[in-house]
């Protein structure tokens, strides 16, 4: 799914190519298959899932703190350059 969605946007984002690509790629079709294929399996959550699903996490948070570190950073650098 994140393959079909990083495909769409990569090439979606060039101006006229994108617009004609995206009529014929259809990804989000694609990732709907996908999740009514896999929904009605009967298995339970292996490590590789519970992985990912960390990993999204963290990866999630990361971006959430970024603006954080980034204005503390900013902050910091303008005061210790202000008194020069």
């Amino acid at each position: 799914m994140i393959f079909n969605a990083a495909i769409d946007a990569l090439i979606g984002a060039i101006p006229v190519a994108g617009d004609l690509f995206d009529f014929g790629w259809k990804s989000n079709q694609m990732n709907l298959a996908l999740l009514e294929r896999h929904a009605y399996e009967e298995r339970r959550a292996g490590v590789a899932d519970w992985l990912f699903v960390i990993a999204m996490i963290a990866l999630l948070l990361a971006i959430a703190a970024l603006p954080f570190v980034l204005a503390g950073w900013l902050l910091s650098w303008a005061a210790s350059h202000a008194f020069r």
